[in-house]
């Protein structure tokens, strides 16, 4: 397998740097530094090289300094072969949108994800097992983005889609034509999203099996209230045509759409244990988010031909040292590019001799 790594990165008005140039960068890139130096934000600047808003979710025009308005670009190299270097830019654009460069022709977000796939950890997603099922279905539906380009576009369009029904509901319009045809959109588009979601589930479940035993495998399910989970395979769209017409007069009472696959939910339950993952210890917790990714990332480098970037904030720091050896050389066999984060070097003893240290304090920055 041909390593698809980054070797130079280039920051532009970009949150706090002005002007930040990374050159000749290896598979295994740590930043470290005090905190507040600008560790994240390059990892979010990364993260912009997969379709989306990036790891923080932000606004494209909340990317420039605090209280400028100039317009941010991220540039980054890419060795596709010793003889070829790809070329990646994305910017903030006169309509206040981002934009895409592909070796400087404009493309639409989508085509970054056929080219490289991103993955990341964040402090924030430690309580992903604990709280509601919203950043749960964003997490699964970002990681069936790395099997299926379109997901995205598919999930677009069922919001669009839910947004006209919900509209129908809460106006009490009884035009039964207008809700046939909204609901046959939905339907359309739910049989589709389903699919994806439960074809990538069972790939993480297969291949994390592959996993290191200090990095159990979690057993995933998506789990819906309505239509019953156990008939999630067998969905089709006459079944969720039937099945919104029929529950309309109790969404006319609500007011809004109350099932379908805006409602999924991922269901974790720790392998070894046999308990679901919100009752597991804060470490068990942690142990089973690595444990999807690492399945991820061996899943896509066996379907896509190139293993991902993974983007990994706070994380490895959080790790005993037998833990943390495992996972470099988990990453390392899969030889995925890592960017990892923390406050001291001293934190990333097992990452060997070729790791490449930054230490952000001393960066140069507004």
């Amino acid at each position: 397998m041909t390593p698809f790594n980054i070797s130079n990165l280039g920051l532009r008005n970009f949150r706090c740097f002005d002007s930040l140039d990374l050159e000749d960068l290896r598979q295994v890139v740590v930043l470290v530094g005090k905190n507040g130096s600008g560790k994240t934000t390059i990892l979010e600047a990364l993260s912009l090289f997969s379709p989306g808003k990036g790891l923080r979710s932000a606004q494209s025009e909340d990317l420039k300094p605090y209280g400028l308005s100039v317009p941010w670009r991220v540039k980054a190299s890419f060795e596709v072969n010793p003889a070829e270097i790809l070329w990646l830019e994305t910017h903030l654009g006169e309509e206040k949108t981002r934009k895409v460069l592909i070796n400087d022709k404009p493309s639409r977000q989508i085509e970054l994800n056929k080219i490289l796939k991103v993955i990341w950890i964040t402090p924030l997603m430690d309580r992903l097992w604990i709280e509601g099922p919203e950043g749960r279905r964003k997490f699964l539906d970002r990681l069936v983005m790395g099997f299926y380009p379109e997901h995205p576009t598919l999930i677009n369009k069922y919001t669009r889609a839910l947004r006209e029904r919900n509209l129908l509901l809460r106006e009490r319009n009884n035009e039964q034509s207008w809700f046939n045809a909204v609901e046959a959109q939905m339907a359309s588009l739910t049989v589709q999203i389903t699919k994806h979601r439960l074809t990538t589930l069972e790939h993480l479940n297969h291949f994390q099996s592959f996993n290191s035993t200090l990095f159990p495998a979690a057993n995933l399910t998506l789990f819906h209230t309505e239509p019953k989970n156990e008939f999630l395979d067998l969905i089709n769209e006459d079944v969720m045509r039937e099945w919104w017409a029929r529950n309309r007069n109790r969404d006319l009472a609500i007011g809004k759409t109350l099932e379908g696959p805006h409602k999924a939910d991922l269901k974790v339950v720790h392998s070894l244990s046999g308990r679901p993952a919100q009752s597991c210890s804060t470490g068990e917790q942690k142990l089973v988010l690595l444990s999807i990714v690492i399945g991820n990332a061996r899943a896509i480098a066996e379907s896509f031909g190139k293993p991902p970037i993974l983007l990994f904030d706070e994380v490895v720091a959080h790790l005993d040292p037998k833990h943390r050896a495992v996972l470099i050389a988990e990453i390392t066999n899969l030889q995925s590019q890592i960017f990892m984060t923390g406050t001291e070097a001293d934190l990333f003893p097992e990452v060997g001799p070729d790791a490449y240290f930054i230490n952000t304090t001393d960066l140069i920055k507004t």
